[in-house]
């Protein structure tokens, strides 16, 4: 007996270490497999006719085009695994794995892609990235919490509940801490790009490889809450390396005209949005002069969003925000301002609301910079629109706008009816105007010129159907349809059954986007204008 008691104790002191250092580990996931059908993704059934193509060939698809075409119907599908290592409520790690977007049938990541993803016959891609791979931790004796790593951000919005400003994933450190029952703050620092810039060709002074090509972004965050009411006013500063922006070029201080080709690969998917919303859509210079940059170019956002629930079942939401970043070159700047309103009424079987939005839009003076808001990157999560936005998850978007700059209009939705169990559905109306002055689209036409100025534009990102959308002038419209089907099949089965519709309305005289010396497709100029549509059938698995 006594040999038996001494053996049990030695065992106990033998597994104490291992039983401080017991670890809990929870997994979750979702598996995405979409249907998707539709036609007019650009707007149109075939190019702008041209003096020398005045009967241009139809587009195939859904969205035509040379490159980067998709099918009516094509089915994809997406795979994403969190793992949690847990040792207590102040100490864990969490990373996240994704598999996908896999299209069916096809190898690579999307038509004419590089990676291989393995959606053809045989399989046995190399789908499978980081997403997220952070740790959070809690300071010792305080109410201080902190999450370090690559992490999914969302700057507040009551309204749209995900942010135009910047929602997507980043390298960086949040911390938070909790006053009292009525106020936090919150501080962040985000580092988008460093060591990315491959160096100039033309061997330039101050043009070495990652030589001042960081873009990091500081912010605080104050979230109010009190008896039926909050309020978060926040605020976010960015500074832009040079060469962030540059393009390798391969002659001696040669201007640069669209988003530079041979920085993509390096910098990832998310360089694209960072171009189009970080720099006006079309500047003029003066001939000869060069616009490389040399200097680091500094962003600045203030914004206060909240939403009053006191009055129950009022729900009133609001959203406002003031944005600029400038340069070293004037006619590179860009400032502006966005604001949101949302009154919605909450009923047993349905929540009617209504909604309207303003931001501004250029003036027309291209020497003077742009006047719509600067915006980082904005992927997925509108409430307000599924397809003309980027509210969908794997399906088709942003037929219209993804950042809602240089927009006006109003909409009405009536969400999450219900009369059967398990089922619901909404529908949604958005009009879509624009506030961008007319002549803005004689400037990229080429049938304006700054006062004999050399005239500089963007081509393939604002003026076409892709990173921020249609650019609408005072003249254009747009108007959305959107019916959203939702069946909760078992606990962690739902299924979506969605139809959205898109009119869009051009000013196609010759006096806005008609015919102009500058042959583009899609869109743009295009007397063969067809309304876009998209249905799509999709499978959720979430555990």
């Amino acid at each position: 007996m006594r040999t038996c008691l001494a053996f049990l104790l030695a065992a106990g002191l033998a597994l104490a270490p291992l039983q401080a250092l017991a670890m809990e580990f929870k997994i979750k996931g979702q598996w995405i497999v979409n249907f998707d059908y539709g036609s007019y993704g650009k707007f149109s059934n075939s190019g702008r006719p041209t003096n020398k193509t005045p009967n241009p060939p139809a587009y195939t698809g859904y969205n035509g085009g040379a490159t980067n075409t998709a099918d009516n119907f094509g089915t994809n599908q997406r795979v994403r695994l969190q793992l949690q290592a847990i040792a207590s409520e102040y100490l864990s790690g969490t990373v996240w794995f994704e598999m996908g977007d896999q299209q069916w049938g096809n190898a690579m990541d999307r038509p004419g892609g590089t990676k291989f993803y393995g959606g053809s016959l045989g399989s046995d891609g190399n789908a499978v990235e980081l997403k997220n791979a952070y740790l959070d931790w809690v300071v010792p004796s305080t109410r201080l919490k902190l999450r370090m790593g690559i992490q999914e951000i969302t700057l507040p919005n009551f309204v749209a509940k995900t942010s135009n400003i910047f929602q997507d994933d980043v390298a960086g450190i949040v911390a938070s801490y909790k006053i009292n029952d009525n106020a936090d703050v919150t501080g962040f620092w985000f580092r988008f790009y460093n060591d990315n810039y491959p160096g100039s060709l033309a061997g330039q002074p101050n043009t070495p490889a990652n030589y001042m090509d960081n873009m990091d972004a500081a912010g605080l965050l104050v979230p109010l809450s009190f008896d039926g009411l909050k309020i978060t006013p926040w605020a976010m500063y960015a500074a832009i390396g040079p060469n962030v922006m540059n393009p390798r070029i391969n002659k001696s201080y040669s201007s640069w005209n669209s988003v530079p080709s041979n920085t993509s690969d390096q910098m990832g998917n998310g360089i694209s949005s960072i171009y189009t919303g970080m720099l006006p859509a079309v500047w003029a210079t003066k001939k000869g002069q060069s616009m490389r940059l040399t200097e680091y170019g500094n962003a600045f956002w203030g914004a206060v969003t909240g939403e009053y629930t006191g009055s129950s079942p009022f729900r009133l939401a609001w959203d406002f925000t003031y944005g600029s970043v400038t340069y070293e070159h004037a006619q590179l700047n860009r400032s502006g301002w966005e604001a949101f309103g949302l009154g919605e009424y909450k009923l047993d079987w349905a929540i009617p609301g209504v909604y309207a939005w303003y931001s501004s839009g250029d003036t027309g003076d291209i020497k003077n910079g742009s006047q719509r808001m600067p915006t980082l990157r904005s992927t997925t999560g509108n409430e307000l629109s599924k397809y003309a936005s980027n509210g969908n998850v794997i399906s088709r978007k942003n037929a219209v706008t993804a950042v809602w700059t240089g927009t006006w209009g109003f909409g009405a939705r009536l969400k999450d009816i219900s009369f059967f169990e398990n089922l619901k559905h909404t529908l949604r109306v958005n009009h879509f105007m624009g506030t961008n002055d007319p002549v803005m689209a004689k400037y990229f036409l080429g049938k304006k010129n700054a006062n004999g100025d050399y005239t500089t534009t963007r081509v393939g990102t604002d003026f076409n159907a892709g990173v921020e959308g249609i650019y609408l002038t005072t003249r254009d419209s747009a108007t959305e349809f959107s019916l959203v089907n939702e069946w909760q099949i078992y606990k962690n089965l739902r299924m979506n059954l969605e139809g959205h519709y898109v009119m869009l309305n051009l000013d196609t005289s010759r006096s806005v986007w008609g015919r102009g010396p500058v042959a583009s497709g899609g869109w743009v100029g295009n007397p063969n204008l067809r309304d876009a549509w998209q249905c799509n059938l999709a499978f959720y698995y979430s555990f």
